[in-house]
């Protein structure tokens, strides 16, 4: 949300108003809330003269004026309490309807600092931060083309600082959410939190959490972007309170199940040692302890393990497997038997490190006995080798390079 709000404070980029989207589906909660809080610390950088704006403007489609205003713009546009004029003017039966947002963006992005006056009821607006309140709607009434159209043409206005949209993700196809973060400078994602994700983050946070927030920011020419992740959730007076993502919380899915599953096993098994020592009651349930409990428990499991047979047994009867945790005695009596292919027996000479000649014969070089056969010839320790002819060369040449292959 950071990124967000601050590149609405930031304002104007390569002669262009800088956008952000705020993006959310059926699945996420705090939509509404969350575009409140940006709102509101959008107004709190203006007021405090720490964004490029001067001025925040409203254009409401789906959210009445009074509430726009509560939340701190300066001036609205309304487009809410009569989309289709039918309160200013006279509507006869059969009459096509004829809507009032999208023309009233459209004179926004056409108008000049006189216009943009007008519609503020100022003297001189300065710079505006225009927020459209409602775009889910605009899309739905009108167009794609058009609405597109009139967001370009009122980002490059130059009395428009920056701009913050709202869409609903779930009610346009790909190719419309496509176009309008094509525009955007930064896009504020929600997504949903459940499951063992939720159940971690509350356990290393000591917080609810309803929702993650993803803001992707692009402000270089080369392209370049910067993710930001963000956990919120919603207080009870309305309000959005933001906090940062735990250090040991992943968001692979993978990662969450072998944690949650290395996790409740421990819980177990220290559950079933504090039983088995005559301790009931000591880790409770499938609740981590922490500290020096945990080393405590720790030490209980290899004193169990150091017990024997017998206790490996108890602990897989508390633990409820099937797998024997301790060798029978016929396991034991083969693991004992088996020679190790590196380990010495003592069945031949023992080999001490030395000058290598002296387990060669003299035939070969060296100044050690030589080996004798049955019939009393002495055999040699080492590789005779012989050329065929005096043509034979060890080299590395090819012997067929002089075919034509």
């Amino acid at each position: 949300m950071d990124a967000c709000v601050r590149c609405l404070r930031d304002g104007r980029l390569d002669d262009l108003a800088v956008v952000a989207l705020i993006v959310d589906d059926a699945s996420t909660v705090g939509g509404h809330a969350m575009f409140e809080r940006v709102l509101q610390d959008t107004f709190s950088a203006v007021n405090g003269e720490r964004a490029q704006a001067q001025r925040v403007h409203a254009v409401a489609i789906d959210v009445a004026r009074s509430e726009l205003q509560a939340a701190g713009v300066h001036s609205v546009t309304d487009c809410y309490s009569d989309p289709c004029g039918w309160l200013s003017t006279s509507v006869q039966a059969g009459q096509q309807v004829q809507w009032s947002d999208l023309k009233a963006l459209q004179q926004l992005a056409q108008a000049d600092a006189a216009g943009w006056s007008a519609a503020a009821e100022v003297s001189s607006p300065g710079s505006c931060c225009v927020v459209i309140a409602g775009l889910s709607t605009l899309l739905m009434r009108h167009p794609t083309i058009h609405v597109i159209q009139a967001l370009l043409a009122l980002r490059a206005n130059p009395v428009v600082s920056s701009m913050l949209l709202a869409v609903h993700q779930d009610l346009h196809p790909p190719q419309v959410m496509s176009a309008l973060q094509s525009l955007t400078s930064t896009v504020l994602q929600l997504h949903p939190v459940q499951g063992l994700q939720l159940q971690l983050i509350q356990q290393a946070t000591g917080k609810p959490c309803h929702g993650r927030l993803t803001a992707s920011s692009k402000r270089s020419k080369v392209g370049r972007l910067k993710v930001e992740q963000q956990l919120y959730r919603l207080l009870p007076d309305g309000g959005v309170e933001v906090f940062a993502m735990p250090e040991n919380i992943g968001l692979d899915a993978r990662a969450l199940v072998e944690t949650s599953l290395a996790n409740s096993k421990l819980a177990e098994m220290m559950d079933a040692v504090a039983v088995a020592a005559g301790q009931p009651g000591s880790v409770g349930g499938s609740q981590l302890q922490t500290g020096q409990q945990q080393a405590e428990g720790t030490g209980a499991v290899a004193a169990a393990a150091e017990a024997g047979a017998g206790a490996g047994g108890d602990l897989a009867k508390k633990l409820g497997s099937s797998m024997r945790l301790e060798m029978s005695e016929q396991e034991r009596a083969a693991k004992a038997a088996v020679q190790l292919p590196y380990v010495h027996q003592g069945a031949g000479r023992s080999y001490e490190i030395a000058d290598f000649r002296q387990y060669l014969p003299p035939a070969a070089g060296g100044y050690g006995p030589g080996v004798e056969d049955a019939a009393g010839s002495s055999k040699l320790g080492h590789i005779l080798y012989v050329r065929d002819s005096e043509e034979e060369h060890d080299s590395d040449e090819d012997p067929d390079n002089d075919l034509d292959i």
